[in-house]
């Protein structure tokens, strides 16, 4: 059974007095889980203009028809919607009702981009739009198609012909489109005056007839030039037959003598000429030849076949210059021919024992990058993955030689358990601590993120945003978790203090820190764009989430720094795009990704 289950559509056309929008269908949706009623409503934009954003006011019908208490007031923020496009299908509209069967939709206001605001003058409703009158209803049927076809001729857009009317600010178009408050319409060019002049029974009649007595003279003139023909041909006939009988013969024996010639003959010598071209080995000269064989025989298998073996003929070539990967290539495109696998494979081996050879020269000369290039090629060839855990332990140790104590751990990490890696690991972790920077990258804790659980936990990154006397303010660099916020309550800042705190560090280091989430003056001023308020999830948190995005997510801070909340069942979120906004709903939010901030304090905390 499906989430969401559709309780009423509607798919007439509705539009509300002196208001730019029209509603083209809407849509009451429940959600069978947790029983809440959303509405989705789709706009068409009929000015001129683009729209920023719109304040719509829904109240809503009972399952009896009758008016409910509750009023619903939302905004589509952001938005960037065209002159004469639809908009909002996509947006959920969560009700406050359950019972609402039927929408009574308002627009109070619009906001364009050139901020310039349309609002409601006077006060009013999406409804029924005025009835089109449609001129084939209303017109002779010889009219009508005269006026159809003019149309056509002159390249004039239409979807009905309708008659043009004008109500209020809403006008209807005689091409059949409604458009709002423009001298021309903007789907077929013309006016209302245009329309009224052109749809003119009368006119139309007149015109018709024109057309049809035209058509006839030309039927007419048509018909007595084909009779002409017809004599002249007649009296011809007889005397072209005796010439070109003579002469058809003598073009006949010709053509045949040319047919063979060019068919058999000349072919027949290209094909065997090729072939000899072929047994010499001179395969090349033996495919230009083949082409100019044609269809003969079976050319075009045999040509085929020498150009496999020029292709042949160049990866034994390779191989014999130790060019492996050129042979590798040209032997997998073979596709079998000849013992083109078990080539292959002795050209895989060779380059494998050749790469291997230069893998453990470059470790020697301690050129470790280039050796885990060709390391990481290798996969499981030999003890390639214990050379590639060698060069990282090797890596990361020049990393702390160098200071360079972020770029250590993240080395170490991998490596767990590989030599004294987790101890090099804590070190490393340690010195991070050490007088760091704003928007220096430090290691505290450990919590589960790359998804494996039987490896153990992976060191938690985190960037330095303020840096007090002894102690510092960090945020998590990747969301760590994915959990609901549940409504109004402190119930994510207590799993970070019970829940998480404990998980992710040991006794002695629980006493150096507090856990909770982002304020939101924090966020505003320590992260001076949307960009930088960005995040990513770990592996461990999307696949909570069942999600396999790559994308930046959307993740919760702490509602206690909001003061304009309108109650308790407002939930604040960092948007996938740095913006800070929040969701409103009146029964329980769903889950959403978790990015801790961290007060680390060098001396214990009381």
């Amino acid at each position: 059974m499906s989430r969401y289950e559709i309780v009423k559509r509607n798919e007439e056309i509705r539009y509300q007095k002196e208001c730019p929008l029209l509603i083209v269908s809407s849509a009451i949706t429940k959600d069978t889980q947790t029983g809440k009623v959303l509405a989705q409503i789709k706009f068409r934009n009929i000015a001129s203009k683009r729209i920023s954003a719109v304040y719509i006011q829904i109240w809503g019908k009972g399952i009896d028809g009758g008016l409910l208490d509750t009023r619903d007031d939302f905004v589509y923020l952001d938005l960037n919607v065209e002159d004469y496009t639809e908009f909002g299908a996509d947006t959920p509209v969560y009700l406050s009702d359950r019972q609402v069967r039927e929408l009574i939709i308002t627009c109070k206001k619009i906001v364009y981009d050139d901020e310039t605001v349309w609002k409601e003058n006077i006060e009013s409703q999406f409804g029924k739009l005025p009835l089109k009158k449609l001129v084939r209803n209303e017109i002779d049927t010889d009219a009508y198609s005269e006026l159809a076809q003019e149309l056509m001729e002159e390249k004039v857009d239409f979807s009905e012909i309708s008659e043009p009317t004008i109500v209020g600010k809403l006008q209807i178009c005689g091409c059949g489109k409604y458009y709002f408050e423009e001298e021309e319409c903007p789907y077929c060019g013309k006016n209302i005056e245009w329309w009224k002049k052109k749809i003119n029974e009368n006119d139309l009649l007149k015109e018709r007839k024109i057309r049809v007595e035209e058509l006839q003279k030309k039927e007419e003139e048509e018909r007595r030039k084909n009779e002409e023909l017809r004599r002249v041909r007649s009296q011809n006939k007889k005397k072209y037959i005796m010439e070109a009988g003579f002469i058809g013969g003598i073009i006949l024996i010709c053509v045949l003598v040319y047919l063979m010639v060019i068919q058999i003959i000349i072919p027949s010598q290209n094909y065997h000429k090729a072939c000899e071209y072929a047994e010499n080995g001179k395969y090349v000269d033996a495919v230009e030849w083949m082409n100019k064989a044609g269809d003969y025989k079976d050319s075009h298998e045999r040509k085929e076949e020498f150009q496999k073996m020029i292709k042949y003929q160049e990866a034994i070539s390779a191989m014999d210059n130790e060019k492996y990967d050129e042979a590798i290539s040209i032997w997998s495109s073979l596709d079998g021919f000849k013992d083109s696998k078990i080539r292959y494979n002795e050209a895989c081996e060779k380059k494998q024992k050749v790469d291997y050879q230069n893998a453990c020269e470059k470790i020697a000369a301690k050129e470790y990058e280039e050796a885990e290039v060709i390391l990481k090629q290798l996969e499981d060839y030999q003890d390639s993955q214990e050379l590639l855990k060698e060069v990282h332990y090797q890596e990361a140790l020049e990393k702390l030689e160098k200071g360079e104590y972020s770029d250590a751990v993240v080395l170490l990490a991998e490596l767990k358990d590989y030599k004294d890696a987790a101890e090099q690991s804590i070190f490393a972790q340690q010195k991070t601590l050490e007088n760091p920077q704003v928007g220096d990258i430090v290691y505290y804790g450990s919590y589960e993120q790359d998804g494996d659980e039987s490896n153990g936990k992976e060191p938690i990154a985190w960037r330095v945003y303020d840096i007090q006397d002894g102690a510092f303010n960090a945020v998590s660099v990747y969301c760590l978790d994915y959990r609901a916020y549940l409504e109004g309550n402190d119930y994510l800042n207590q799993w970070l203090e019970k829940v998480f705190t404990p998980e992710a560090f040991t006794t002695d280091e629980c006493s150096h820190v507090r856990i909770q989430l982002m304020q939101l003056y924090e966020l505003k001023e320590k992260f001076s764009t949307d960009e930088e308020r960005t995040a990513s999830a770990t592996i461990y948190a999307k696949n909570k989430a069942h999600s396999s995005s790559v994308e930046e997510c959307e993740y919760w801070y702490d509602h206690k720094s909001i003061s304009n909340l309108e109650n308790d069942y407002e939930a604040p979120l960092v948007s996938k795009t740095g913006n800070v906004s929040y969701i409103t709903s009146k029964y329980m939010l769903g889950s959403d990704y978790v990015r801790p901030r961290l007060y680390y304090s060098v001396e214990a905390l009381k």
